[in-house]
């Protein structure tokens, strides 16, 4: 990203003046000289977790044999999650060389060896502008921007029983089972205490109660709430325990999806709680797919707007400049004029103004036309791991 004042405003009288601008532009400097938040580009191009085991005439050899499997298995996972369902029959297949060249680096972790044999985990990080070609060269749609955090509610509903949020059930354990997420989107699961109970009963969350759902989602630090509400009943052909399961997710902004899936026993099942878990994993699966196909870069539609940044005082410019820095849409960004109590900031990004205001809400920016035009805030809010 690059920000440079402009020769003139875009409209209105010349507000500022140069000390101003020279300490609004240093301060913007410093901080994107700063580590980045967790959504930087960086994070999004890093797979890690990537379980080696090779055995080769040689340690050597075992160990240079793991470490290209474990690039091209990360590879393959980076473009899993980079990419939306209908683009995985073409996704391409690098050979070890090509795929070596678009690694940054790579860390080691737990590694054992013996003569022949290399046991290890990596973490490896690609290169974000080189993946970018690569899915660009061959038409790919692709998106990069994780998503705030989405809020789990699991709610059990089995035969004879009413409804259960917090307590221990298998859909719960399902949910907390899941393997550590690998997309765009990461989840969270409250926690059973009296927080939690008092902030939200599952009759609240199945009736998609507003001021409920934002009470919750403000103690965990989350934009959004999947409400997963699934139904025990005996299967029809097996009389085996199936799923009937409602997911609504609701946003912020008020609005919901729902989606309503069947899941019957499998004959492989390893035991009879693999039906909750496949369940789990779908939803998962469908608000990853979901979100990709909110996000996806628009490269063939380029606009540019200018935007009126309202100020009380330098840190909050400074706050909008690092959440515009390495956003995925944006191309580049121009710092018009500093007044006292605003700035101007022109935009040129892909996609729509619609798709920008929802990619920059995940960076805690508001995005509203107004009466005299674009008008971009901070809305920060301390972003938790854990309840508050």
């Amino acid at each position: 990203m690059a920000f440079i004042p402009a020769a003139e405003p875009l409209r209105g009288p010349r507000r500022f003046s140069i000390p101003l601008m020279v300490a609004a532009m240093l301060a913007v400097a410093a901080a994107l000289a700063l580590p980045h938040p967790a959504w930087a580009a960086d994070e999004v191009f890093t797979v890690a977790g990537v379980a080696v085991d090779a055995t080769a005439a040689t340690a050597a050899a075992a160990r240079e044999r793991a470490i290209q499997d474990g690039q091209r298995r990360a590879f393959d996972r980076l473009l899993q999650r980079l990419t939306p369902a209908a683009e995985r029959p073409r996704l391409p297949r690098l050979s070890d060389t090509a795929v070596a060249d678009l690694v940054r680096d790579f860390e080691i972790s737990g590694e054992k060896t013996s003569s022949v044999r290399y046991i290890a985990d990596l973490t490896v990080r690609f290169k974000p502008t080189e993946v970018r070609d690569i899915l660009r060269q061959r038409g790919l749609a692709f998106a990069e921007t994780p998503s705030k955090p989405v809020l789990v509610l699991p709610i059990y509903h089995a035969d004879a029983a009413g409804a259960v949020l917090f307590e221990d059930n298998p859909w719960r354990a399902a949910w907390a089972g899941l393997a550590p997420g690998d997309g765009l989107v990461p989840f969270l699961l409250p926690r059973d205490d009296a927080a939690d109970t008092a902030a939200i009963t599952p009759a609240q969350a199945e009736a998609g109660d507003a001021a409920a759902l934002r009470a919750i989602a403000a103690r965990y630090g989350a934009a959004d709430v999947l409400v997963a509400v699934a139904r025990a009943h005996p299967d029809g052909t097996t009389g085996r325990e199936a799923l009937d399961v409602s997911a609504s997710r609701f946003a912020a902004a008020g609005t919901e999806q729902s989606v309503v899936s069947a899941f019957a026993p499998e004959a492989n099942d390893a035991s009879a709680y693999a039906v909750y878990d496949r369940a789990a994993a779908a939803a998962v699966d469908r608000v990853e797919e979901s979100w990709k196909q909110a996000s996806l870069l628009r490269f063939g539609s380029q606009q540019e707007i200018s935007v009126r940044v309202p100020l009380e005082g330098l840190d909050s410019l400074v706050t909008v400049m690092r959440g515009l820095d390495g956003l995925a849409p944006i191309q580049h960004v121009d710092l018009v004029h500093v007044a006292r109590d605003e700035a101007e900031v022109r935009l040129k990004f892909v996609g729509d103004t619609d798709q920008l205001a929802l990619l920059l809400a995940q960076r805690d920016l508001a995005l509203r036309r107004e009466a005299d035009g674009f008008v971009l805030r901070s809305t920060a809010t301390a972003r938790a791991g854990g309840p508050q």
